[in-house]
């Protein structure tokens, strides 16, 4: 049998040929029984902690007990919990920083402060004292912060006031302009379009013609007859005014619905290309004559200072000069973008079946299939061979028909009567006839002798009059003016006596 020098010597050798050596901590005494223990040659993670005596020695082999599966399997979830920390450790504290830098919020909304509110209207002191809505040529701005007020007043005229708003104490400026330069922000922050009901507690619904938001239910309007009005939002940032903050415009009417959504979504465009194209803002005024009615409105018109062929072949918009006014003496001929594809020449031979146009397939959607025709079918009628009649012909005709005898008022000029003098607060009967009377230059004992010629030059009339400041001045002088024509009293006859 070895002694224990013997044994621990020849541990060490062999130690030392495969590498596997360790200096250990403990120095005690090897005791006698591991004399009689066989070696086994197993990596220095499976052997136990024995003792020696100072020298590197290859520790003795221990068999481990078989692992507990459930302990087995929280320490791997353990391990999996600690792997993406242990990956951010090993990157150093950059990758830690780049790693919290990249936690952002993902179910919130961007946007941009909003400084004020760009206006088409405004309200009036009427005669009863009321307030009444009147529509401006320019642009009127408001906001809560006098400075840009005052900004906006010495670029595009106007005398700043201050304005009592429903939301409290803020700023106003009746400009000079209408059209003022403007830049369209990313289209998730610029436009919004909403069928929305309002009342005196706020908003009562929100929908989209489908879903209703505010209850996450269905729309609950009738497609034929709303209860709820179109409501268009547009933030634009005035290129001139300094801040960073989007001025918004509100509008109610159906050519803005339809308009402004066109023109942003060729501004998102080219905002897909990377590219922030100069815009222009402009209030329109317009007219519409339906049914024997005249309507005046002003519809705000988003334009963009950049020319169809330019947004085809990708150019870069104007360049802006000082002041901001875009040279478009320099931008003239449009520059490509880096990558963009060029525009495809348009072949020399036309195909013999060429596509049909937009509208010719728009209008084949709407068509219904022709069926087959029945072997005891009607005969279809034959052509007479006359050419159809002009629109000359035609109001010529009219006015042959109308020589008899001139049409009387319609029903619908009739309401349209009615809305006027309702809207003017003049309620009254007599009052009504007294000013139609003086408009048309003849007596009126009811509005069912006016003619229909005579009703649309009333209304026209009376549109001109409800534009002016002192409409209610002039209403009541056409009253009195009527009375003092009925009230005046014959010439007396001269007296018999005093004749003689």
């Amino acid at each position: 049998m070895n002694s224990p020098d013997e044994i621990r010597s020849s541990r060490q050798q062999r130690a030392r040929r495969r590498g596997e050596t360790r200096r250990l901590d403990r120095p005690w005494c090897l005791p006698m029984r591991c004399a009689m223990v066989r070696p086994v040659h197993l990596p220095l993670r499976h052997v136990s902690p024995d003792i020696h005596d100072g020298h590197r020695v290859r520790r003795a082999p221990v068999q481990e007990p078989m692992p507990d599966p459930d302990r087995a399997t929280r320490q791997r979830v353990r391990a999996e919990r600690r792997r993406p920390l242990a990956r951010a450790s090993a990157g150093g504290a950059g990758t830690v920083a780049s790693s919290r830098r990249q936690l952002v919020i993902i179910d919130l909304q961007r946007r941009l402060a909003e400084i004020g509110r760009i206006r088409i209207g405004q309200q009036v002191a009427s005669g009863s004292g009321k307030k009444r809505p009147v529509k401006l040529d320019t642009f009127r701005l408001t906001s809560a912060d006098k400075s840009r007020i005052d900004a906006a007043a010495h670029l595009y005229g106007g005398t700043p006031a201050e304005w009592d708003a429903p939301a409290g104490r803020q700023w106003e400026v009746v400009t000079e302009a209408d059209a003022i330069d403007v830049i369209v922000p990313p289209t998730d922050m610029a436009f919004s379009r909403w069928y929305e009901l309002w009342s005196a507690g706020g908003c009562q619904r929100r929908c989209d013609g489908r879903t209703e938001t505010i209850s996450d239910g269905p729309c609950v309007c009738d497609p034929d007859n709303r209860d709820c009005d179109i409501h268009t939002r547009l933030s634009v940032m005035l290129r001139d005014i300094p801040g960073l903050g989007v001025w918004r415009v509100d509008s109610s009417g159906w050519y803005a619905a339809i308009e402004l959504q066109g023109a942003v979504e060729v501004v998102q465009m080219a905002a897909g290309r990377g590219q922030m194209l100069p815009a222009r803002l402009r209030l329109e005024q317009r007219m519409i004559k339906r049914a024997g009615e005249t309507r005046r409105f002003a519809v705000p018109v988003l334009d963009i200072e950049v020319s169809p062929g330019q947004l085809m072949s990708a150019g870069q918009p104007p360049a802006l000069g000082a002041g901001g006014v875009s040279q478009l003496g320099e931008a003239s001929q449009p520059r490509q973008l880096d990558g963009a594809a060029p525009l495809t020449p348009v072949p020399e031979s036309v195909p013999e079946r060429p596509t049909p146009s937009v509208a010719e397939q728009a209008a084949a959607v709407d068509q219904e299939p022709e069926k087959p025709r029945r072997k005891n079918a009607a005969q279809p009628v034959p052509s007479t061979g006359l050419a159809p009649r002009t629109a000359e012909q035609v109001a010529q005709d009219e006015q042959e028909a109308a020589s008899d005898g001139e049409p009387m008022i319609t029903p619908a000029q009739g309401k349209k009567l009615a809305t006027i003098f309702s809207k003017a607060e003049i309620t009254e009967r007599n009052d009504r006839l007294a000013i139609s009377s003086q408009l048309i230059s003849r007596p009126l004992g009811s509005s069912k002798e006016l003619t229909q010629q005579e009703a649309s030059q009333l209304i026209d009339m009376l549109d001109d009059l409800r534009q002016q400041d002192d409409f209610t001045t002039l209403a009541r002088e056409l009253i009195e003016a009527d009375r003092a024509d009925r009230d005046q009293p014959a010439k007396p006859e001269s007296d018999p006596e005093v004749s003689a």
